[in-house]
Formats: structure tokens, sequence, C-alpha cells
């Protein structure tokens, strides 16, 4: 059975791989976290990819129901999934990049970026 991402071939990546880069831009164009930004994108990109045939099976539950609530109008503070998911945990590269100071992310962001998915 496995993962819909163990069919992709060399330098293909998955969905959590974009919406890391997503995060990426967000924390550059922003300069900093901004939930609002990141939800936008997230959605759009979301409504995009899974308007593709070819790559709509490689989202997964989790990130499917995030954004079907944030493309209908549902405040990115209540999108979250309640399916398990570690998607937080495999985007959250970028923070970690961006910031120095690990209590700034603490106190301040890593609450957010979960709500997602």
């Amino acid at each position: 059975m496995g993962c819909p991402g163990e069919k992709l071939g060399a330098g293909e990546y998955t969905d959590d791989t974009e919406q890391m880069l997503l995060l990426a831009r967000s924390l550059i164009e922003c300069s900093g976290f901004d939930a609002g930004d990141f939800a936008a994108k997230i959605a759009r990109w979301g409504a995009d990819t899974l308007a593709d045939p070819l790559r709509k099976n490689l989202v997964g539950p989790s990130s499917s129901s995030a954004i079907a609530k944030l493309n209908s109008g549902v405040s990115w503070k209540e999108s979250g999934s309640t399916l398990p998911s570690c998607g937080s945990a495999m985007r959250a590269a970028p923070i970690g990049l961006f910031y120095r100071n690990l209590k700034e992310v603490e106190t301040k962001r890593s609450v957010v970026i979960r709500s997602y998915t």
C-alpha cells in the first residue's frame, strides 16, 4: 500500500516540501511569520494543486481538509484538522533558519504554525 509519495521519481517532492517552500517564501516576504499570509499561500497553492489531476493525490487528508476550510472562508485559526498529522513538523525547517532566538519562536510562533493541518 504505502504512501502516495513513494511513487515519486528523482527530483520530485511531496506536498510537505511544497508547503515548506511556501512557508519560506512567506517568511521572506513578510520579514517574519505572518499567519494570514501563510494561510493565504496555502489556500491558493491548495486550490491549484487539488485541481491538477496529476498532483491532487499527493496532498494528504489533513492538508486537503485544511485547504477546503480555508478556501470556503474559514479562518486559519479554525482551519486545522483533527486527523493525525505530522505535516507541521515536516515543513518547519524554514522557521529554524529564519529566527536566531529559539525563545522567540517558542513564545510567539510555534502554536500558530500547527493550526493549518
